[in-house]
């Protein structure tokens, strides 16, 4: 079974260059340079059956709440999630099921617009998102006295997995611990062989050529451990490894869209 693998922007977000890439020989701490990274979520259609999924859904539309509660946003409406999909004659209905890498706010708001997905998650990411270390607060809104935090109010919908999974045919998740608690990555069959959605464990090429771990993560040495996993899996199955926030993985796919 193979599926076809097709990136959407869902906008852009101003962040710190440093947290995009971990250098323990360097002193980042006074660095504030910024950049300009995308926010992909990856559609998989079935080649034989058509069936659609998505693999993380995104920030949201707001641009002025993403300024004032976490990073600069931009989202055009061709990055709304419902636009994007059109894009590629699919409708927000027709995904049943968003495989969430992790539970990040730009991986995760998206969901809302996705009404009748179920939403698989890491139960390590789950169990970790409702009590986090203080410094990771902000980045599941726990913080928002305003608000319920946004996952749980799609906690219904919510279904976890734990570690390496089988999850459909040509499908595979795995676990890769470190960016956060719960990480995974997606690994996917293609007509031109395999290819593996890392999350944030590989957040721009620099990461996987120079094996530099996330800027953002909870813990180094389990970033590493997990890194060392992908790049065996990644040679076992010959598969290649994409770009989670850098538009070179629209590069990597152009022959898919």
């Amino acid at each position: 079974m193979s599926w076809r693998i097709i990136p959407l922007e869902l906008g852009r977000l101003s962040v710190f260059a440093k947290v995009l890439a971990w250098d323990e020989n360097l002193n980042n701490e006074g660095d504030t340079r910024r950049t300009q990274v995308p926010l992909i979520g990856w559609l998989l259609i079935n080649d034989q059956t058509g069936e659609k999924l998505l693999v993380d859904s995104g920030g949201g539309e707001d641009e002025e709440f993403g300024r004032k509660y976490h990073n600069p946003l931009i989202c055009k409406t061709e990055n709304h999630l419902d636009v994007a999909l059109k894009k590629f004659n699919t409708t927000v209905d027709e995904i049943k099921t968003v495989i969430l890498t992790h539970l990040h706010w730009d991986h995760a708001w998206g969901v809302f617009k996705l009404p009748q997905a179920k939403v698989i998650v890491q139960k390590a990411e789950l169990q970790y998102a409702v009590a986090p270390d203080a410094k990771f607060i902000r980045v599941y809104e726990l913080d928002l006295s305003h608000q319920i935090p946004y996952f749980m109010r799609y906690f219904n919908h919510i279904q976890t997995v734990s570690g390496d999974v089988d999850f459909a045919d040509g499908i595979k998740l795995l676990f890769l611990p470190g960016h956060s608690a719960g990480s995974q990555g997606v690994m996917v069959d293609t007509s031109n062989g395999k290819y593996i959605i890392p999350g944030d464990l590989v957040n721009i090429k620099k990461n996987w050529e120079e094996n530099l771990p996330p800027g953002i993560h909870t813990d180094l040495e389990t970033c590493y451990a997990s890194m060392k996993k992908l790049r065996e899996i990644a040679a076992e199955n010959k598969a290649t490894v994409l770009y989670d926030h850098d538009i070179a993985a629209f590069e990597q796919l152009k022959h898919m869209l």
